[in-house]
């Protein structure tokens, strides 16, 4: 509402600048999440489990999502960090056939 006094130079608005540059990451269990997508979207959020923190809700992160908001909401929220971040198919195959092989462990170790 203020920026043509305060900043007629911008051609977006702040929810536009933030949609194009920023992502917001949640746990599962926050009460504004909900809201929170309304004002900017679930497709510019992701899940954060905050582990090792005392506070985390990990690894109940999933569970409690589902509870707070609507499906459609979660599985946005949910695919977030693979948008964020570009993830392909092929990556997702490509993390579970390391999945499948276990963890390394060194030579010796």
């Amino acid at each position: 509402q203020y920026r043509d006094s305060h900043a007629p130079y911008l051609s977006l608005t702040p929810r536009e600048y933030f949609r194009r540059n920023c992502w917001a990451a949640v746990e599962g269990s926050e009460p504004e999440i909900e809201a929170t997508a309304g004002l900017i979207g679930a497709d510019r959020m992701c899940i954060s489990t905050d582990y090792p923190h005392f506070d985390s809700n990990f690894p109940y992160v999933s569970t409690n999502l589902l509870k707070n908001v609507p499906r459609e909401i979660a599985a946005q929220i949910f695919m977030g960090g693979a948008h964020l971040y570009a993830f392909t198919e092929s990556d997702f195959r490509k993390a579970d056939q390391a999945a499948s092989r276990g963890p390394a462990v060194p030579a010796g170790g």
